[in-house]
């Protein structure tokens, strides 16, 4: 995961066990506290919407089309692609 300050970040668990759905039930939003230079780079894990009890969370990877693998997530609503879905028409569709 590239951070917007250009570190590269391997996630810790339990964020390393989110997976990506093209229809996701959580997002990654990113912390940026200018007052406070220590909270520099953080992350947190929120959900979009109800997640049912053992229900997995998921987040959409959005990865960019030159990084793109086939997605098998069995979404109704999959691309196909693991892929940012504003570049997906740079990417074969299966």
């Amino acid at each position: 995961m590239e951070l917007q300050s250009g570190r590269l970040l391997e996630p810790a668990p339990p964020f390393r066990f989110v997976n990506h759905k093209c229809d996701p039930n959580c997002e990654i939003f990113y912390w940026d506290d200018a007052d406070d230079p220590s909270q520099k780079d953080r992350l947190w894990l929120q959900t979009i919407r109800p997640i049912a009890p053992g229900e997995e969370l998921s987040i959409d990877y959005c990865w960019p089309a030159d990084a793109a693998i086939p997605c098998r997530c069995g979404s109704s609503t999959c691309r196909g692609w693991i892929v940012d879905p504003d570049e997906l028409h740079l990417v074969g569709k299966d």
